[in-house]
């Protein structure tokens, strides 16, 4: 993937930015409304033909799309200097979670690609007597359009390494030390997570294998409560009144079981993404309430 958006004035290519791959994942970090990816990038840069200054971009930015959607604008700081051969810079781009929930569920697994659009302003650098009373001309807009992408793998580890990954569906409740008689149920639980991030039929069929396997064995380890509570054959309001939150949480368990069972043996197609994001979010939430 090149991922190389090009710098035009008055029709002249005279640099580009390309976007790199990183070796394990994007730097960043959290902030107050969601996070923050420094996206690293590859600067090249020619002075115009048969101009006598030297050149600065400012206002540099990116607006990255996704189908027809807006997500965010990428921005860096000035690039002042006469030339620029392979030298690297970083784009901000700030993310929330709700915007990061619309783009994943748009995604649905698939790489992640962006159609970029590449703005700045071009100014020269006029000469005074001393560098005090240098001046910049007039701005010279440019822009360009391109794609971008990133790997599958990098997108996910990404995310997952800032722990914005996990709180799209549900905080999923990893435990650092979990009880070693646990240990198999929150290992299926991230085989289901993967299979998520997977996506596509056999991903959401994957994810609710994962499910289905953790909650058989947590029922060999703590059986549901019978039935799984009082009232379970006909429904009596009485019965159904007197059912307390441990029943009502073991019912609830009871019947995640019984659909991602449903999904698992059935063909793939009739299990959606949506399909998916239900069994993995009630099985995380069940497991948040049970805090083992």
């Amino acid at each position: 993937m090149s991922n190389q958006l090009k710098i035009v004035t008055n029709g002249e290519d005279i640099g580009s930015i390309t976007f790199d791959e990183p070796e394990e994942t994007l730097a960043g970090g959290k902030t107050g409304s969601g996070f923050r990816l420094r996206l690293p990038a590859t600067v090249n840069l020619e002075q115009p033909k048969g101009s006598p200054y030297e050149i600065l971009l400012d206002n540099v930015r990116v607006v990255f799309q996704a189908q027809g959607m807006e997500f965010g604008v990428a921005r860096c700081d000035r690039l002042r200097t006469p030339t620029m051969k392979n030298t690297p810079i970083f784009f901000s781009w700030d993310w929330t979670l709700p915007m990061l929930a619309v783009y994943e569920a748009q995604r649905a697994g698939n790489v992640p690609q962006f159609t970029a659009w590449l703005y700045g302003d071009l100014h020269y650098r006029l000469e005074g007597k001393d560098w005090k009373q240098e001046v910049l001309s007039v701005p010279f807009p440019f822009n360009n359009n391109g794609v971008i992408k990133y790997s599958r793998e990098t997108w996910t580890k990404t995310l997952r390494k800032m722990n914005v990954l996990d709180t799209v569906v549900v905080e999923i409740p990893f435990p650092s030390d979990p009880p070693s008689d646990w240990d198999q149920i929150f290992e299926c639980l991230r085989e289901a997570r993967d299979a998520f991030d997977k996506g596509g039929s056999s991903g959401w069929k994957g994810c609710a294998t994962g499910v289905r396997v953790a909650l058989e064995k947590w029922s060999k380890k703590e059986k549901e409560s019978p039935s799984p509570g009082p009232g379970w054959a006909v429904p009596d309001p009485k019965l159904l009144h007197s059912r307390t939150k441990r029943e009502r949480t073991d019912a609830v368990r009871w019947h995640v079981y019984q659909l991602a069972h449903y999904l698992v043996h059935n063909q793939a197609a009739e299990c959606d993404r949506e399909d998916a994001a239900l069994v993995l979010a009630v099985l995380s939430a069940l497991l948040a309430v049970r805090k083992p």
